[in-house]
């Protein structure tokens, strides 16, 4: 996230961006991705917020996947 983006740093917003980066191909398939804290802080955010964000990517991964 940048700083001209409107403080929506909410855990949505931060799986919104992961999707992104996945999409993108910063991280890779298969590869892990970061940890609560380095997520927090490369976007800016707490690690709570992060911590939020994953727990949702994870639920949503499991949905699509009928595990």
């Amino acid at each position: 996230m940048t700083e001209d983006e409107p403080r929506r740093a909410t855990f949505r917003a931060v799986a919104d961006e992961v999707r992104t980066r996945i999409q993108r191909g910063t991280y890779a398939p298969g590869a892990k991705l970061p940890t609560e804290g380095e997520l927090a802080d490369q976007l800016g955010t707490n690690r709570g917020t992060a911590a939020q964000a994953l727990r949702l990517l994870a639920s949503e991964a499991c949905s699509c996947t009928g595990s």
